[in-house]
């Protein structure tokens, strides 16, 4: 034992070894959550029908809409300035993140009726706003827990988020019992919301906040913020804008189908977000007096053996995730097997951009994001075109699932104009990807038990 510990010692530097841990207790509790998240959404499908998470869907567009829509960059502006551990710079980011929850909210009171007349669903208009709650209450938390990541307590907040998502799951599930409505669904993010608001100053001692603002710190943070607000408004119309229209042209239950399908797809996009967030970028951060070429190539070292693992992660949920929805959802959500398995295919183009696009806000040049944001907005803009020359359901969710191609190809332009390039990674990535795949599905064949996706196909055609 003591040799293999001297081995890896030897192998990789200390703070190899450490960022490594941090990452695998990251990764862990990502996994964790997104296990609880399963289970109880397999519960509540069981209790509710698919028309209820339909309507959450439409309430979560505006909820994560307006959140990215007034979204300043907060985070990564703390992670990147060099004031980042001054009280001064810390109050006025927390003024600012209650000033944005106070502004939220009073746009969703004034615009709630409109969104239920729009939606043509009784009562749409009180559920907005009484979910939109937890982004006023979540205004309040200590602005710290942005930044530390930055000191290296990564352990620390994947406990906390993990430890939010498991009470607030318990307690919508015991109201779903108790009472199963929309209200079960609506009550899961606002316990979330309190526990981090009283919880995030406990977290390593977080000082107490003041409502302060300070002209050099709002100097600093809202310049940077406007390039921020652009790509993230971007970034939701590229995310959301299907669920936006499927909303408006298709019945509340086949979305809420397509949205369960979608809330498990997400996994592995959520992980390559978290890891590029509150692991690389953060890393990264701690660099950024280094030139570009440096940086670069601390980015490849963090990025490769994580989005490789990712790549083989995703064929084998491929490949697997269909029996979820087949054996242990109810019957009602049968077709978001294939679903879920289409939308996947798509993700791999997702998850290569979401780990190699830090550089680009590190720098404070995210124009590649915002063109390829707004490319995918020109792509998700067609469905309706789809719809009227009546493509199938299944050609529109093919559709949906291959738009981040755009903000991939962008990506990759952009940085071959600095002359860097993680292309090379990425092609890896892929046979990886395809090869894993391939050997998982001839499996399932093996075994004479084929994908739902191409038993769907088969149909179609």
């Amino acid at each position: 034992m003591n040799y293999a510990i001297s081995s890896l010692n030897q192998f990789f530097s200390k703070e190899e070894r450490i960022n490594w841990w941090n990452a695998f207790y990251s990764f862990s509790f990502q996994i964790f959550g997104q296990i609880l998240r399963l289970g109880c959404n397999i519960v509540l499908t069981y209790f509710l029908m698919p028309e209820l998470f339909g309507v959450m869907a439409l309430i979560n567009i505006w909820v994560v809409g307006i959140q990215l829509l007034s979204d300043f960059g907060l985070a990564p502006s703390l992670q990147r300035s060099q004031h980042w551990n001054k009280h001064e710079l810390h109050h006025t980011a927390w003024s600012l993140q209650i000033l944005r929850g106070l502004l939220i909210f009073a746009i969703t009171y004034l615009i709630a009726d409109e969104f239920e007349k729009f939606y043509d669903y009784p009562n749409l208009a009180l559920y907005l706003i009484i979910g939109t709650t937890s982004i006023l209450i979540s205004s309040f938390a200590s602005v710290e827990i942005f930044i530390h990541p930055r000191r290296g307590l990564f352990k620390e907040i994947a406990l906390f988020e993990f430890k939010a998502q498991l009470i607030s799951s318990f307690i919508g599930l015991a109201f779903c019992v108790i009472y199963p409505s929309i209200w079960a669904l609506i009550i899961i993010p606002i316990i979330s919301s309190i526990y981090k608001l009283i919880f995030s100053f406990k977290l390593i001692h977080s000082h107490k906040p003041v409502f302060k603002l300070n002209k050099q710190f709002c100097n600093e943070i809202l310049p940077f913020g406007g390039l921020i607000l652009i790509c993230t408004a971007l970034h939701f119309s590229a995310s959301y804008f299907d669920r936006f229209l499927m909303g408006k042209f298709y019945d509340k239950e086949l979305l809420g189908i397509y949205c369960i399908a979608l809330a498990l797809a997400e996994s592995p996009r959520q992980w390559a977000s978290q890891m590029s967030s509150k692991f690389i970028l953060p890393l990264i951060a701690q660099k950024n007096h280094q030139p570009e070429v440096m940086l670069y190539k601390t980015i490849l070292q963090k990025r490769e053996k994580p989005v490789y693992l990712l790549s083989i992660c995703l064929s084998l949920l491929i490949c697997t995730g269909d029996l979820l929805f087949l054996h242990l959802y109810s019957q009602e959500y049968a077709n978001a097997s294939w679903i879920f398995q289409v939308l996947l295919i798509g993700l791999w183009f997702t998850i290569m951009s979401t780990t190699s696009e830090s550089l680009h806000y590190l720098k404070g040049k995210p124009w590649a994001p915002i063109i390829g944001n707004l490319i995918k907005c020109f792509h998700l803009a067609l469905i309706p075109l789809l719809i009227i020359f009546e493509f199938t359901w299944f050609e529109i969710i093919i559709w949906i699932s291959i738009k981040d191609i755009w903000h991939w190809a962008v990506l990759h332009i952009g940085y071959r104009k600095r002359n860097i390039s993680f292309l090379r990674q990425d092609l890896v990535s892929f046979c990886i990807f395809i090869t894993s795949l391939y050997l998982f599905s001839e499996l399932r064949n093996y075994y004479d038990y084929p994908l739902a996706l191409l038993n769907e196909l088969f149909q179609t055609t």
